[in-house]
């Protein structure tokens, strides 16, 4: 699939969800409804390489993402009505992580960092599903 694919993908799923949004209560509602399908339908991750609720030392990972039997990036998963950037601007862009913009998110920006200390991947994202906030949790 192709980035023009994905994103018109990526708009159907939007124009679908907005219609239910009130629906979506619970982490789990949020992982099956919105997550899991933008995992899969839009990024493009195959089936065997997500790892769910993977234990590691510190807990339970919610999703870990895997390539060439790798870990490449934790993803911690939060209800839809978290609120994850403290900030009205709406569009994409960059704060730096222990700034006022992501205070709201501190929790699960700390929570993905031991998650990937405890499997190996760099990356993490924190995602309520509406609000996405990648990172590189550890550096080399």
């Amino acid at each position: 699939m192709d980035i023009d694919e994905a994103s018109k993908k990526f708009d159907a799923l939007c124009d679908e969800l907005s219609l239910d949004m009130g629906n979506i209560i619970t982490e789990q509602d949020t992982r099956f409804q919105i997550i899991d399908r933008i995992i899969t339908q839009i990024l493009g991750w195959d089936y065997p390489d997500i790892k769910m609720e993977e234990h590691v030392e510190t807990g339970y990972v919610d999703y870990l993402l895997k390539s060439d039997g790798r870990s490449r990036m934790v993803l911690e998963a939060k209800r839809a009505s978290k609120i994850l950037v403290d900030t009205a601007n709406p569009r994409c862009t960059s704060y730096r992580v222990n700034g006022p913009a992501l205070k709201s998110a501190q929790e699960g920006l700390e929570q993905g960092k031991r998650y990937c200390i405890d499997s190996g991947a760099t990356y993490s994202t924190l995602t309520s599903g509406t609000e996405w906030v990648a990172y590189w949790a550890v550096r080399d």
